[in-house]
């Protein structure tokens, strides 16, 4: 589960696959991966897209750390996933974590994907805990500062999209990595957007992406 270990799973797909270069899109957590493939992968990466990315020192973010602290304790915390298992209470931690501007973004549809994928059983409970643990481990979440000698280098076309009413990593992180990425072409800021920008902008976003893949590319 960690970020090395996943950036390296990325690479073996890519390998077996026999992709020789692909883009990148990361967000959050996936976000902190992406950079790391950019800084140790660079060859893999033919364009970069952030978006309200985990980097630097800035995660666990402060606004989060309550709740991940949450599920590390005996009992409570294996008491707190089987809650947000509940729908009506998983809606209730992400409206009261500002995962969203608009909380009437957090569809039935929207929640009960995020449960299947993590919460709908006890495997999957206990699965997501040690995902959680990971993030307080230093040898893990100080990677993204390890990483910038070589994210420092990456000067592949790299865009930012950032969502500017994220209390976890606002528009301050996208800045700082804008000025360190000398591939970075622009960083694009979303008003009115919380930290879950893809869902909250799907079409922006998305129009965003391809925008800046078609731009690149007829400059070759």
């Amino acid at each position: 589960m960690s970020l090395r270990s996943q950036a390296k799973a990325i690479v073996g797909l890519l390998d077996s696959l026999n992709i020789r270069q692909c883009h990148v899109v990361g967000h959050d957590h996936g976000g902190a991966v992406a950079q790391l493939l950019a800084a140790e992968h660079a060859g893999r990466v033919d364009r970069l897209i952030l978006a309200n990315a985990e980097a630097y020192d800035n995660w666990p973010s402060n606004e989060e750390r309550p709740f991940a602290k949450l599920t590390q304790v005996p009992f409570l915390g294996e008491l707190a996933l089987w809650l947000w298992s509940r729908k009506a209470c998983l809606r209730w931690t992400l409206a009261q974590a500002h995962a969203v501007y608009d909380r009437g973004v957090l569809s039935d549809e929207l929640v009960d994907g995020y449960m299947l994928a993590n919460l709908s059983d006890r495997e999957r409970r206990k699965k997501l805990g040690r995902f959680i643990a990971m993030q307080f481990e230093p040898s893990n979440n100080r990677v993204t500062l390890a990483l910038l000698p070589g994210l420092r280098q990456f000067d592949h076309p790299t865009l930012l999209i950032w969502a500017q009413e994220d209390p976890h990593f606002g528009p301050q992180w996208g800045e700082r990595l804008y000025q360190d990425i000398p591939g970075a072409k622009r960083i694009e800021l979303l008003p009115a957007t919380g930290h879950l920008l893809m869902e909250e902008r799907p079409d922006q976003f998305a129009t965003l992406v391809l925008k800046f893949l078609r731009e690149t590319f007829e400059r070759k």
